[in-house]
C-alpha cells in the first residue's frame, strides 16, 4: 500500500470512529482533510453531508450531496439522500430528480416511488400520487401506509369508491389499524352512513393511543364540510382528550361563530 493509501485510510478510520461517538466537529474535520486530499471520494462526500444533514444544517449538507452525485461514479445512497435532503428544504423538482435518478440505477426501489408520491401529494398533484402510491404497492403488497395514502389522494380526487377499497385493505391487511378504521369513518361519514361510521369510529378510538386525534380531524373535515353542530362535538371532545392542545380551542370559538 502506498504512503498516500496509508495516510487517506488512517484519516477515514479516524472520521469513521468520530462519527461513531458522534463527536461531530472532529469528524467533520477529518471528512474534510480526506476531501481536501481526495475530491471525488464518494463515502467521505456523503457522511460528511449526512452529518450536516442530522444537524438541520441543509445549505451545507445540500452542497456536498451535490458533490457527492457529480462523482465520476455517484451511487444510489447519494442520489436518495441527496433527494431527502431536498424534501426537507421543500426543493420538489430537485427531489423529484434525484428520486428518478434512484430509479435509475433500481426500477424496484419502492422508497423512490413513495418520495415521488409525497412530494406530488405536498403538490396537490392528485393522479401522479395515486400512480406512484400504485408503484409501491406492486411492489408491497402489505404496505398499509401506501393504501393509507393512495385512498387519501383518491379522496381528494373524489373518488370515493377507489378510497374505500384502499382503506378497507389496510383493515384486510391489520384488523387492528386504527388509521384504517379512522380513514374508513371519515369517509363513511361524509356518506351519511352512520351506522358503518359509528363501528368504525368507535373502533379507531379503541385501538388509538392518542384519541385527540381521531376527534380533532373529525372535527376538522365537518367543519369543512359545513356540519357546524358535528365539528363542534367533535372539538369538544378534543379538548376532553387532551385540555393543553390549543388548536383545539381555536377550532371550537370559530365553529361557534357560524352557529351562531
Amino acid at each position: 500500500m502506498s504512503q498516500n493509501k496509508k495516510i487517506k485510510k488512517s484519516l477515514f478510520e479516524k472520521a469513521i470512529g468520530y462519527h461513531q461517538k458522534q463527536q461531530w466537529s472532529q469528524a467533520i474535520n477529518a471528512y474534510k482533510k480526506i476531501i481536501k486530499k481526495t475530491p471525488n471520494d464518494l463515502p467521505a462526500l456523503i457522511n460528511l453531508a449526512t452529518i450536516y444533514k442530522k444537524q438541520k444544517k441543509l445549505d451545507y449538507a445540500k452542497e456536498y450531496f451535490q458533490r457527492a452525485v457529480n462523482t465520476p461514479n455517484p451511487s444510489l445512497e447519494a442520489w436518495y439522500n441527496f433527494g431527502n435532503c431536498c424534501v426537507e428544504q421543500k426543493d420538489w423538482q430537485q427531489a423529484e430528480h434525484c428520486f428518478q435518478q434512484v430509479l435509475n440505477f433500481n426500477p424496484d426501489y419502492a422508497n423512490a416511488y413513495y418520495q415521488i408520491a409525497n412530494i406530488a401529494t405536498a403538490q396537490g398533484h392528485w393522479q401522479k400520487a395515486v400512480d406512484h402510491y400504485q408503484h409501491v404497492i406492486n411492489l408491497l403488497p402489505e404496505a398499509e401506509s401506501a393504501y393509507l395514502d393512495q385512498g387519501n389522494a383518491y379522496r381528494h380526487l373524489g373518488k370515493n369508491e377507489q378510497s374505500l377499497a384502499c382503506f378497507q385493505q389496510i383493515i384486510r391487511i391489520n384488523p387492528d389499524s386504527w388509521k384504517g378504521h379512522y380513514s374508513l369513518a371519515r369517509l363513511y361519514s361524509q356518506s351519511n352512513q352512520s351506522n358503518l361510521f359509528e363501528q368504525h369510529y368507535q373502533l379507531s378510538l379503541k385501538l388509538v393511543d392518542q384519541p385527540w386525534f381521531i376527534h380533532y380531524n373529525l372535527a376538522m373535515t365537518w367543519f369543512d364540510h359545513a356540519d357546524f353542530a358535528g365539528a363542534a362535538q367533535q372539538y369538544e371532545l378534543a379538548i376532553k382528550a387532551a385540555p393543553d392542545q390549543m388548536t383545539s380551542y381555536i377550532g371550537l370559538g370559530a365553529t361557534y361563530i357560524h352557529l351562531r
